[in-house]
């Protein structure tokens, strides 16, 4: 087991204290914890949807520094999104 040590205001401490009734903590310690794994498991979940893996996150980035040529295809929309005189 680890150790994390953090220091409070007594607003903070307050605060905290009156939210471990309503989280079933049972102390600042096992509050604090819970919130700061909460988080991490979103920050990664959120980072997974991004980049589900790292050779999508590769290509992702290679492409937007290395974008390929337009297709006619998109030449065209962007023709006729601007007009015929683009």
């Amino acid at each position: 087991m680890s150790r994390i040590t953090t220091t409070l205001d007594e607003a903070q401490r307050e605060l905290i204290n009156s939210a471990l009734p309503l989280s079933g903590a049972t102390s600042i310690n096992s509050f604090v914890a819970e919130a700061a794994l909460e988080r991490a498991r979103a920050l990664i979940e959120a980072e997974k949807r991004l980049y589900p893996n790292e050779d999508q996150a590769k290509r992702f980035f290679e492409a937007l520094e290395n974008p390929p040529e337009p297709s006619e295809f998109l030449k065209d929309a962007l023709k006729q999104y601007l007009g015929s005189d683009a």
